[in-house]
C-alpha cells in the first residue's frame, strides 16, 4: 500500500540479522520472505508477519529478537513514511479492523472516525495532531505542517462543499500540505470512485496545493454476516 519497494532493504536486513543471531537464508529464500514482508509494506510489518514469513517459506519460526532486529534495521535505512502514505495505510488498517463497527453507519459517527485517525498519526511517526478550524478538521504542525479534511460521504455536492471548506483553509492559513480523507461505506460506494479498491478519487488542485482525495469505504458487512447472507441466498432465502 505504501509507494516505496522496500524489497532490497528487507533482504539486506534478513542477511545483517542473519549474522548476528545465526539465521542464515540462501539468496533466493531472502529474496522470497523480503518480498513477502514488503507487500505487506514496511510501515505496517509487524514481528509475527517475519516469523510467519519464514513459515510461509517452509522454514522454523525465528525469534522474536530476530524479528525485531529486521525490522530495527530496516526502518534505519528507510526515510520516514510520507502523510500520504500513512494515511493509504490506514485505509488498509481500518477496512479491515472498524468495517463491522462503523459499516452502514458512517454518518452518525464523523467525529468518532475523525478523531481515531488523529490519534493513528502519532502512532506512525507525527507529532500529536490537534483540531483545526472545524469538528471534522485534523492538523499536523510543522515540520510537516498539514491539514486532513474528513468527511462522510453523503452526496456529490456535500463532497464539493468539503473541498471548498478546505481550499478556503489553505488560502488562509497556507499549509504545506493537504489532504482529504472521506469515509463510506462498500455498498453504496461513494460516487467518486469506480470501486471499492481506488484508494484514491482524485487529486484536486486547490490554490497552489495538489489535494490526494482518499476514500475509506467499510464493509457494511462484517465478513462472518456477509457469509451467511450470502449463503442464504444460494438456499432460496431460507
Amino acid at each position: 500500500m505504501t509507494s516505496t519497494d522496500s524489497s532490497a532493504e528487507f533482504q539486506a536486513a534478513l542477511w545483517e540479522a542473519g549474522e548476528q543471531f545465526g539465521v542464515h537464508l540462501d539468496v533466493s529464500t531472502q529474496v522470497a520472505i523480503a518480498g513477502t514482508l514488503a507487500r505487506i509494506g514496511h510501515h505496517r510489518v509487524s514481528p509475527s508477519d517475519v516469523r510467519d514469513a519464514f513459515v510461509e517459506s517452509g522454514l522454523a519460526r525465528p525469534s522474536n529478537a530476530f524479528a525485531n532486529d529486521v525490522l530495527s534495521r530496516v526502518k534505519g535505512m528507510l526515510p520516514p513514511p510520507s502523510i500520504r502514505d500513512v494515511l493509504l495505510d490506514y485505509r488498509h488498517f481500518v477496512i479491515d479492523a472498524l468495517s463491522a463497527e462503523f459499516g452502514g453507519h458512517t454518518k452518525a459517527n464523523e467525529e468518532r472516525l475523525r478523531n481515531n485517525l488523529r490519534t493513528y498519526l502519532p502512532k506512525h511517526g507525527f507529532a500529536e495532531a490537534r483540531t483545526g478550524k472545524g469538528r471534522t478538521d485534523i492538523a499536523i504542525p510543522p515540520p510537516e505542517d498539514a491539514v486532513i479534511e474528513v468527511k462522510v460521504w453523503t452526496s456529490r455536492r456535500e463532497y464539493e462543499d468539503g473541498l471548498e471548506e478546505l481550499r478556503r483553509y489553505i488560502n488562509t492559513h497556507r499549509p504545506k500540505q493537504a489532504y482529504m480523507v472521506v469515509f463510506g461505506d462498500r455498498e453504496p460506494l461513494p460516487a467518486i470512485v469506480d470501486d471499492h479498491t481506488q484508494a484514491i478519487a482524485e487529486e484536486r488542485q486547490l490554490e497552489e496545493l495538489v489535494v490526494p482525495v482518499i476514500v475509506v469505504p467499510f464493509e457494511v458487512d462484517a465478513p462472518s454476516k456477509a457469509g451467511r447472507a450470502q449463503r442464504r441466498r444460494a438456499r432460496g432465502g431460507r
